[in-house]
C-alpha cells in the first residue's frame, strides 16, 4: 500500500466527536494524543456545564468546541455530533470515547481507508484494553475480554460480519452516506447503541470495516462493582437489539412468548454466546480458553438480566 499524506483539506473536512459525561475524567491526555490542531474537536458534555482542567485543554487547541446539553444519554448525544457535522457540511465524524488515548496516526489511517473503501460508510480501529499493557485483577481481566472481542488489533483490514459488531470508542463515519440513509442512534437504548446502529448498516446493504494500526488505548473497569454494573446493563440492552428489534411487528405478544421460552433456552444460548465471545481471543492465543467457565458465568448472570428488562419492556408498553 502506497505512502499516504494528510492534506490540510481532508483535515478540515472532518471533525472528532468525544462524548463527556463524567467529569472526573481529565480529557489532557486524549487531546495531547490526537496531536493535531488542524482538526475540530467537539466535546459533547451531556448533562454537565464544563469539563475537567477546561481552561488548560481549551488554551491547548483553540478548534475545541464544548457543547453542554441536557442529560439525554449516549444515543442523543451522538446524533448530536452527527446532526452537527451536516450542518457544518463535513465530510466525516470520528468518535472517541472520553476514557481513552489515541496511538499515533489513528487520524490519518481513518481518514485513508475511507478513501480506500468508498461504499463503506462505518470503519472502526482497535481497543488496546487495560491488561495488555500492566497487570490487572481478575474482573478487569474478564470485562476487557467481553468488552473488546470486535476490537483485538490486527495488521490487516477485515470486514465484520453477524454475529460481531463495531463499538462507537474508536469509530469514523461518512456523513453524507450516513445522511443519505437517516440512520441515527436509537435514543431508546441507555447502551448498546452501538450494536443496533451496525445492525441498521448492514440492513441497508453496507458492511462494516475493522482497520489496522489505528488503536486506542482503554482505561478498563477497575473492580467488581464496575464490572458487575457494565454486563449487567449490557445484558438489558441485549433483549433490544439481540431479541425484540427482530420481532417488532408481534408487538406484545413477543414479550409473553420470550417469558415462556427464554428461561428453557437462556443456558445453551448463554453457551453460544461464550463461544462465539471467546473465538476471536483463542484465535489470538489458545490460552483463553481457560477463561470459559467465568466467561459463561458472566453471560449467564447478564441473561438473567436480559429477561428481567422483558417484564420491564411489557410494563412500559
Amino acid at each position: 500500500m502506497g505512502k499516504f499524506n494528510l492534506s490540510k483539506k481532508a483535515l478540515k473536512n472532518l471533525a472528532i466527536c468525544i462524548l463527556y459525561h463524567n467529569n472526573n475524567i481529565d480529557l489532557s491526555n486524549l487531546i495531547k494524543s490526537i496531536n493535531n490542531k488542524e482538526i475540530k474537536i467537539l466535546i459533547i458534555l451531556d448533562g454537565l456545564r464544563k469539563i475537567k482542567n477546561q481552561n488548560k485543554i481549551l488554551n491547548s487547541n483553540k478548534n475545541i468546541i464544548l457543547k453542554p446539553v441536557k442529560k439525554s444519554g449516549i444515543s442523543f448525544c451522538r446524533n448530536f455530533g452527527i446532526n452537527y457535522c451536516i450542518k457544518k457540511n463535513l465530510g466525516m465524524l470520528i468518535f472517541l470515547d472520553s476514557d481513552v488515548t489515541a496511538e499515533k496516526n489513528i487520524i490519518k489511517n481513518h481518514i485513508k481507508f475511507h478513501n480506500l473503501y468508498n461504499n463503506i460508510p462505518v470503519i472502526a480501529g482497535g481497543v488496546i484494553p487495560t491488561f495488555f499493557r500492566k497487570k490487572v485483577n481478575f474482573f478487569t481481566k474478564l470485562d476487557g475480554i467481553l468488552s473488546w472481542l470486535g476490537h483485538i488489533p490486527e495488521n490487516k483490514e477485515r470486514i465484520i460480519f453477524e454475529p460481531y459488531h463495531l463499538a462507537t470508542i474508536n469509530m469514523s463515519l461518512k456523513v453524507n452516506v450516513i445522511k443519505k440513509l437517516r440512520l441515527s442512534f436509537n435514543e431508546k437504548l441507555k447502551t448498546g447503541e452501538d450494536i443496533k446502529f451496525c445492525k441498521d448498516v448492514r440492513s441497508k446493504g453496507y458492511n462494516i470495516l475493522k482497520i489496522p494500526n489505528t488503536n486506542v488505548h482503554h482505561m478498563d473497569r477497575e473492580n467488581f462493582k464496575e464490572v458487575f454494573e457494565h454486563q449487567s446493563n449490557w445484558g438489558k440492552h441485549q433483549f433490544y437489539t439481540a431479541y425484540k428489534f427482530n420481532f417488532l411487528k408481534l408487538g406484545k405478544m413477543f414479550n409473553l412468548i420470550f417469558i415462556l421460552l427464554y428461561p428453557l433456552m437462556m443456558p445453551f444460548l448463554a453457551l453460544f454466546i461464550t463461544l462465539i465471545s471467546l473465538y476471536p481471543w483463542v484465535k489470538e492465543s489458545i490460552f483463553y480458553i481457560r477463561y470459559i467457565v467465568f466467561v459463561y458465568i458472566v453471560v449467564m448472570i447478564k441473561s438473567f438480566y436480559t429477561y428481567l428488562e422483558c417484564f420491564k419492556d411489557l410494563q412500559k408498553s
